[in-house]
């Protein structure tokens, strides 16, 4: 499973992608814990409603390596702005 092929299969998941970037290369300060998690809704539940074990209808998206695939994508790479290598 790559990257390419999640948002193949979920376009979705590169809109949240897209959104945490320009959060994270915003200027202002922020708590990326506030963002991710959210008081209510945050952009893990958003991702979590696209990929991993809720998501009943796509057995590629319903697996815990999908899951961690999104999941550094959106929360390391394009929140925090991590530089991680992918295989």
């Amino acid at each position: 499973m790559t990257w390419e092929r999640l948002i193949e299969l979920e376009p979705r998941l590169s809109a949240l992608y897209n959104r945490a970037l320009t959060i994270g290369k915003g200027k202002r300060r922020f708590n990326p814990f506030d963002i991710w998690i959210g008081s209510r809704t945050g952009m893990k539940d958003e991702m979590l409603g696209l990929v991993g074990w809720h998501r009943k209808d796509s057995p590629e998206l319903a697996t815990d390596e999908a899951y961690n695939i999104a999941y550094d994508k959106i929360f390391y790479e394009g929140l925090l702005g991590e530089d991680l290598e992918t295989e």
